[in-house]
């Protein structure tokens, strides 16, 4: 999990473009690696809009309201 730089502001401007992009968090125990409970907050199960994308992360805001990027593997792809 890295903490991004990109703000709210860019989810909104970004939330009326076509190629917007809904992922949905799988949960820790899909995943290829362990991770601390306390180092994530996203919850199993919920859909979050991906306002960036890097070559192995998706950058969400998650539930603490700040923008994160999370790996990939973390998430499947709900609508592109």
């Amino acid at each position: 999990m890295v903490r991004g730089t990109v703000g709210r502001q860019s989810k909104i401007k970004r939330k009326g473009e076509i190629n917007m992009k809904i992922v949905k968090y799988i949960g820790k125990e899909k995943m290829d690696y362990l991770v601390k409970d306390n180092d994530m907050d996203l919850m199993t199960g919920k859909e979050y809009e991906v306002i960036k994308e890097t070559e192995r992360n998706y950058i969400v805001i998650d539930e603490s309201g700040e923008d994160y990027a999370y790996p990939k593997s973390f998430f499947e792809i709900v609508e592109e």
